[in-house]
């Protein structure tokens, strides 16, 4: 996020630039703003900066654009401007994947798929300056994140828990409790044909990955 909009920007623009000189479409931007007061320029305003300054996205050989989604606010208020904002980021036409926060609420989870799988089927969006070189609508793709549910990331989530993450009693009572939510969450994602991320401090030792192998089993 930036208070100075202008500037901010032209260094954007012009990362998205030298990505595109690479040539390679399996490259993904995440655009992020992160949660408290939005600046002048946050994601959702440079999505729409993007889109009218004609600047190819998700095309055969430029960069695609992600954003993230978070559907888990206990307050009405700010889940309803999070779902707002993430309907109008869709609208520039120019987003071609949407990462979900990792949360604890399996129904909350599970609205959320919903509504962003009929809004994968939608053709048409709200955006009302478009050019040739900017969609005007596109199907994107979706990408869950789970935790491992181990007794150092509970732990580290009960004493020290990270901005924007809001995690239940069960998660944080044990590594069994943990455990039952990411698996019922990893079945919910293979329901809705979505990819899987392993937020951090992701795989970092055999370990870890035996503990990922295991969660495969069980999902």
């Amino acid at each position: 996020k930036s208070r100075k909009m202008d500037g901010a920007f032209l260094q954007l623009k012009a990362y998205v630039d030298n990505m595109n000189e690479l040539n390679n479409p399996k490259n993904e931007i995440l655009l992020i703003t992160g949660s408290g007061p939005k600046g002048k320029l946050c994601s959702l305003t440079a999505l729409q900066r993007l889109q009218q300054e004609s600047i190819p996205i998700a095309s055969s050989s430029s960069s695609s654009m992600a954003v993230a989604f978070n559907p888990f606010f206990p307050n009405k208020q700010d889940y309803e401007d999070e779902k707002r904002r993430l309907e109008e980021k869709l609208a520039t036409g120019i987003v071609s994947k949407v990462y979900i926060q990792f949360g604890a609420d399996l129904e909350r989870l599970q609205s959320a798929l919903q509504m962003l799988t009929t809004l994968q089927s939608a053709t048409k969006t709200s955006s009302s300056s478009t050019t040739s070189s900017c969609p005007t609508s596109k199907r994107f793709e979706i990408c869950g994140s789970i935790f491992l549910p181990t007794k150092m990331l509970i732990a580290q989530q009960k004493f020290r828990p990270w901005n924007g993450v809001f995690l239940n009693d069960e998660f944080l009572s044990s590594p069994d409790g943990a455990r039952r939510i990411v698996v019922q969450m990893m079945r919910l994602y293979e329901e809705y044909s979505s990819e899987i991320l392993i937020e951090a401090p992701g795989v970092r030792s055999e370990k870890d990955w035996d503990v990922v192998e295991s969660l495969l089993r069980e999902r």
